[in-house]
Parts: C-alpha cells; structure tokens; sequence
C-alpha cells in the first residue's frame, strides 16, 4: 500500500538507504511507540478508576522505560526478515493510537457537566485516523480498530458518545 511506501521514503530521506542506518530509525521509531505507550498505562489505571491520582513525569518514565523492555523483548526474538515485515510498523501506528486514547481517557474529567474542548475533540480524531490509517497496507488491521471502538464508547469516565455528540 501506499503508507509503507510514504514511511520507506522517509526513512530513505532521513539516511535509510544504509542498511544500519534504516534498522536504527525502525528500531528507534518502535522504541518511541512502545514507550508511548507504557507512559499512558496510568491514565487508563485512572480511567478504569483504579488510581484517582494524577501520574508525574517519573512514573511515566518508568512504565514507558518498561514497556520498551517488555515490548522490544518480542522483536529481537525476530528474524531479520520477519522483523522487517510491515507488520511491525502497522502495529507500532496502532499502539500510538492506542497511547492517544489511554492519555485521553485518563484525562478525562469524572463530571458529567464538564465541556469538552476543541483539543480534546482533535485528538479523539487523532486516535481514530492512527486506528484507521493502517487499513491502507493491511486490511486486517480493522480487526483492531473493531476492538478499539467498544473501549471508546464504554470505556471512558466519560462516555466519549459525547465527543461525536450523541
């Protein structure tokens, strides 16, 4: 599709076209997904009412620091050849938007009278255009966005229904 062929392009303009070179990017643009990630763990233990409290920079460094362990421990079990597969940079679009929609329902405010901002409204898009944009390459990926929309729906303090107003 074209999307593997817009970030091949990208990694060749940011020096990929040296094998190291390309490897490192990869690895570094999956360490930057996984750590994301790890970093909005505590705001969805906060959206699942788990943890009232607000997380600080620390304990976000440390998940992000330990999602990197957890999650590149996977990869490097990996052949060089199915580690380059276009899998791997599908599922690293799909755990940004992941992170996104942690990060945003954990932020959401519990009161049921409490507007939802401009910013808040674009970045529920985001998680859903992140969600989306890997169909491009892989049809299959719909499967995760068909699990990502029930936790969007339901999942929220609350309720994201009222971001598409309904």
């Amino acid at each position: 599709g074209p999307l593997i062929t817009l970030l091949g392009l990208a990694f060749e303009w940011l020096g990929g076209a040296d094998e190291i070179r390309f490897r490192t990017l990869a690895l570094g643009g999956s360490a930057l997904s996984y750590g994301l990630v790890g970093a909005a763990l505590p705001d969805l233990a906060r959206a699942a009412r788990l943890d009232p409290g607000i997380p600080g920079v620390t304990e976000r460094i440390a998940w992000g620091a330990g999602a990197i362990v957890v999650l590149a421990s996977g990869s490097f079990l990996l052949s060089p050849w199915d580690a380059a597969q276009r899998d791997g940079f599908y599922v690293n679009i799909v755990l940004l938007s992941l992170a996104l929609q942690f990060f945003l329902q954990g932020t959401l405010d519990r009161s049921q009278n409490s507007p939802l901002t401009r910013t808040r409204r674009l970045g529920f898009a985001a998680v859903g255009a992140l969600s989306v944009l890997p169909w491009a390459g892989k049809p299959s990926f719909l499967l995760f966005t068909l699990a990502q929309v029930p936790s969007l729906w339901w999942g929220s303090p609350t309720p994201v229904r009222r971001v598409v107003g309904g």
